[in-house]
């Protein structure tokens, strides 16, 4: 995915910059990526080998320890020894055709791993670097100190005398011919017929022997060898040395090879990230996050999804994407779009907020002038009519027309009855109909112009959607309610109450003639034969509108938010309109990053281009998606049960996994005096896992199946006796239950004290001591009454005592309550005064946490550095202008060198930053105020630009006296910078404006440097 200008706030994303001409074929137009760390349960932020396993999950070695991944939750692995605390650094990761894992260290040795517990293997205590099984099921063990394979727990040992160019193997790879391929520090290898064999190549000059890491054999049967700055293509003896030569051979070394399912070749290095080989050509990719440069390992998941283990940096997943945010990079504003459309040449008009209207093809984009006039800034809609003329209105300006390179403009001057036009569409006659801020319609055919309001049967209220369909115009309306027109006749078939007086904000018209709309609180409704239902999505408060629907050619539709874009398929919409399913869309797109805030109303906001592509103008810029392009087909999740608790106990399950391949095998015995039963489930998911939902069943308990959402674990207390079978299904909200589900059969056995023969005699055991005990009760009964009358007779005491003593203490005390609280209120009348003394108090109160905050900022040590100094004056001058009319454009350097400034010389330099500020916006009365910061020849600049009135400097240091507030901040802000050993320098002349630079010398760098 394309990033927002909004990554300036920190966000992790990424581009594509091909080295020569476009981008290959088989990438994705757009990738989006995600990040994990420590904070995300990661063991390390240093991730050093990665495989996906047969059962879905990932498993992931970092530098302190082994994890298992399912894409939602990580779960450690716990070393063998757990005395130690000795965190275990994983070098290779390798699972055998019998489904085991084989961890190999750094510095002790091999392990495996079976139910998530490590156990040592029988190998000496060395450095793991690689693992691999050949086709007769021997594992190869590539070491610091040689080459090891096991056989049937037999271990064989190679080293230099056997063949071995060095005793260091950096890797073991076993071809598809059954070659196993060693590379060691000395040179690679081949183990044919029981015997090691060297095998010589030349990687870049006579002479020179780089470091060799791997070799890789692709689906195609091509051997590709890698390490230090080359790839060398040994079936085909191509020797692509790209990296060689220059800055790039001296901090470059490759790492580690994927193949991905398009045929590419993903190569991951040290100190360059991610390069991409397809086609005979090198793509770099650029990881926007400065820990990402090292890429140690490199991982393809059956659904497509790249993943990279980064020295320092984590976990990280590029997944494909068909949708694309179109921003800067494109020559679009930066601006946020509020309207758009597209013509009969497959080009897109975008409207912008207070930037005007762009024009292009694909991702590259111009803006549309008009003669340096400010009249097009504001854009509240565009359409295209028949004749390919573009129609952009304004909220003040009237209405624009572009007829090939001309541009016309409408006011009311020219017939319109409104300058502000708050929508305009093109119906199929090639009349523009637009819709006045105030309230009415006017159709404009040629130079023809009528206007239609309450006498047509048109509500007194502002359209907000116009939507020309086969049969007339659809108008939907600021408060609610959707009108038809037909023949220059209005009738409403929409009422504003059957939408809660929501904005309409979205209107579309199906192949089938339905309209569907959409409004404001996320309020989706369906016109189906003049009959009218509505459904409520169910997202965030910030999603507060569907801002744009259009539909597909499968007759599915496509929903946007401010925020996100939805998808309901055709199956869906029509149990939707039967009443057979819950409105449930599908989430498509959602980006990773914040946004801001909503947008300003616009029409129309989204659009369908001549290529099939669908266009949306959301917060996070101009979003397209692309439905011809095929993203990877990813397999359904296979469900799995995870962990099993008995009475807070975990459960081997090795008998688990038994009794799924085998139906036959008898259940597992529980304990009799089960008190608790904790199941724990996943499906393995990493394009979407937050959509995987669950369901499952206990036959003989659970009479039906009980979805339970995205919750993974089911608790039971005591059950009864007998033989249970434990069900559990995953599924997607639009494919429904995938089929597949897992089972789990256990036997809770009666104990002996509950079979026949123990009951019988409890029945005459009790018999005999029921008779017994009848006379001894009959002569307790006797005694239990008299003692009962006694105590009967104490009680009613005890209460009519307790009776008088409320009467007494507690009812007069309350009298006198009630006749203090009247005295107390008589005594407050009169006292009117009370709030404004507080008002004052709470005003006093609010000016001195103000002025406690910048005292705070000042005093504290941490805010010595130049960066926070520049970012507080950024973020201050932001606030500071944030409720006022003058428009602020404010530049900051990046690469700040590090410099620390005492709490002193912060303080005076926020004082006449702030004086020069105050000044602009109070003496200067300016409408635009331009802040740049920079830094040269060991100084820091702030230059303060404004457009206001300006004045006379010399004029106003000569009258300055106790009452000229003007010629006192300016002598205070130049006596302050003195101090600092700085100057403030003012240009500034009546009428021009003024220019304020505040130059500070740098303090010096730490330990003689900085950044």
């Amino acid at each position: 995915m394309v990033v927002s200008p909004t990554l300036a706030a920190g966000l992790l994303a990424l581009a594509l910059f091909p080295s020569a001409g476009a981008t290959p074929r088989l990438l994705p137009e757009d990738l989006s990526i995600r990040t994990w760390t420590r904070q995300n349960g990661l063991p390390d932020d240093s991730v050093t080998a990665l495989i996906q396993s047969r059962d879905g999950f990932l498993w992931v070695g970092t530098a302190r320890g082994l994890a298992r991944f399912d894409g939602v939750a990580f779960v450690p692995i716990p070393p063998p020894n757990r005395e130690t605390r000795a965190a275990l650094s994983v070098t290779a990761l390798y699972e055998d055709a019998r489904g085991c894992v084989w961890v190999g260290s750094q510095s002790n040795g091999l392990f495996r791993c079976d139910d998530r517990v490590l156990s040592a293997a029988p190998l000496p205590q060395r450095s793991i670097t690689s693992i691999a099984e050949d086709a007769a099921g021997a594992l190869w063990f590539g070491t610091s100190d040689g080459l090891d394979r096991w056989v049937d727990g037999h271990l064989t040992r190679y080293g230099t005398k056997d063949g071995l160019p060095s005793e260091f193997v950096s890797s073991v790879h076993v071809a598809r011919s059954g070659t196993v391929w060693i590379t060691t520090h000395g040179g690679m290898c081949q183990f044919i017929q029981g015997k090691i064999q060297p095998f010589h190549f030349q990687i870049d000059s006579p002479g020179r022997s780089p470091e060799a890491l791997g070799v890789y054999e692709d689906r195609r049967g091509n051997l590709w060898a890698f390490g230090d700055t080359y790839l060398v293509n040994l079936t085909e003896g191509k020797h692509l040395n790209h990296f060689a030569g220059g800055e790039a051979s001296s901090s470059l070394r490759i790492w580690s090879l994927c193949e991905g399912h398009g045929g590419e070749l993903w190569i991951g290095t040290s100190g360059k990230g991610l390069y991409c080989y397809a086609d005979d050509r090198f793509v770099p990719i650029t990881l926007r996050n400065s820990l990402a440069s090292d890429i140690r390992s490199l991982c393809e998941d059956r659904e497509g999804n790249l993943w990279l283990g980064a020295y320092q940096g984590g976990l990280m997943r590029l997944q494909p994407r068909n949708a694309r945010v179109l921003d800067a990079t494109a020559g679009l504003s930066s601006q946020p779009p509020v309207c758009l459309a597209s013509d009969q040449q497959r080009r897109m008009w975008i409207g912008f907020d207070q930037d005007g209207c762009y024009f292009g093809k694909g991702s590259q984009f111009e803006k549309l002038t008009d003669g340096g006039s400010d009249a097009l800034s504001l854009i509240s809609s565009i359409c295209v009519s028949a004749n390919s003329n573009v129609w952009i209105a304004t909220p003040g300006e009237g209405l624009f027309r572009l007829d090939r390179a001309r541009l016309l403009r409408y006011t009311t001057a020219d017939g319109l009855a409104d300058d502000a036009i708050s929508a305009v569409a093109a119906d199929q006659d090639g009349a523009i109909w637009a819709s006045e801020a105030g309230g009415g319609l006017q159709r404009i055919n040629d130079q023809d112009i009528k206007h239609f309001g309450e006498g047509d049967g048109l509500p007194a209220r502002t359209a907000a959607a116009l939507l020309p369909s086969r049969g007339g115009l659809w108008v939907g309306f600021v408060d609610g309610g959707v009108v038809r027109e037909a023949a220059g006749s209005f009738r409403t078939i929409v009422t504003a109450g059957a939408l809660g007086g929501r904005t309409v904000t979205a209107l579309n018209e199906d192949g089938a003639g339905r309209l569907w709309v959409g409004a404001a609180d996320g309020v989706f409704g369906c016109v189906d034969r003049e009959r009218f239902q509505s459904w409520k999505l169910r997202a965030s408060s910030e999603e507060a509108s569907i801002i744009g629907i259009l539909a597909d050619e499968e007759a599915g539709l496509w929903l946007a938010t401010e925020r996100s874009i939805y998808h309901l398929a055709q199956a869906e919409v029509a149990r939707l309109l039967a009443g057979q399913t819950t409105f449930r869309p599908q989430l498509v797109f959602s980006p990773e990053f914040d946004m801001g805030a909503p947008l300003r109303a616009g029409w129309p906001r989204a659009a369908r281009s001549a290529d099939g592509k669908l266009w949306f103008a959301m917060a996070a810029g101009v979003v397209t998606v692309d439905l011809r392009g095929a993203v990877y087909d990813a397999p359904p999740p296979q469900v799995l049960i995870d962990d099993i608790s008995v009475d807070g106990a975990a459960l081997t399950l090795g008998a688990v996994r038994e009794l799924e391949t085998n139906g036959h095998a008898p259940p597992i015995r529980l304990p009799s005096a089960l008190r608790s039963l904790e199941i724990a489930f996943t499906a393995p998911s990493f394009s979407a896992p937050e959509r995987v939902r669950f369901r499952y069943r206990l036959d003989g308990f659970d009479p039906e199946w009980v979805e339970a959402g995205a919750s993974r674990t089911v608790h039971y207390g005591r059950l009864p006796y007998g033989t249970y079978r434990f069900r559990v299904q995953a599924g997607l909200p639009d494919q429904g239950w995938l089929g597949h589900n897992v089972e789990f059969r256990f036997l809770i056995p009666t104990p002996l004290w509950r079979r026949p023969w123990a009951l019988a005699l409890y029945v005459v055991v009790s018999a005999a001591a029921i008779a017994g005990a009848v006379r001894l009760l009959a002569l307790r009964r006797l005694r239990s009454r008299l003692a009962a009358l006694h105590a009967q007779q104490a009680m009613e005491r005890e209460r009519m005592r307790i009776a008088q003593d409320m009467h007494d203490e507690i009812g007069s005390k309350l009298t006198k309550i009630s006749f203090m609280s009247e005295r107390a209120k008589g005594e407050l009348q009169g006292q009117d005064d009370v709030g404004r003394k507080l008002s004052s108090i709470s005003n006093t109160s609010r000016e001195l946490l103000q002025s406690l905050d910048e005292i705070v900022w000042a005093v504290n040590p941490r805010n010595d550095t130049l960066e926070h100094v520049v970012a507080y004056l950024g973020q201050y001058a932001s606030e500071y202008l944030q409720n006022t009319s003058v428009e602020c454009e404010l530049k900051i350097p990046r690469g700040l060198p590090e410099r620390t400034f005492s709490a002193e010389a912060r303080h005076n330099i926020f004082l006449a930053f702030e004086e020069a500020l105050n000044n602009a916006l109070k003496h200067g009365r300016a409408r635009r105020v331009s802040i740049e910061m920079r830094v040269s020849a060991g100084h820091i600049e702030i230059v303060l630009n404004d457009d206001g009135c300006g004045f006379d400097p010399a004029l106003a240091g000569a009258v300055s006296g106790p009452g000229d507030r003007l010629g006192n901040g300016l002598r205070n802000m130049r006596q302050r910078l003195a101090a600092l050993g700085g100057r403030c320098d003012i240009r500034s002349r009546p009428g021009q404006g003024t220019t304020v630079t505040l130059s500070i010398p740098l303090p010096p760098a730490l330990n003689g440097g900085g950044r």
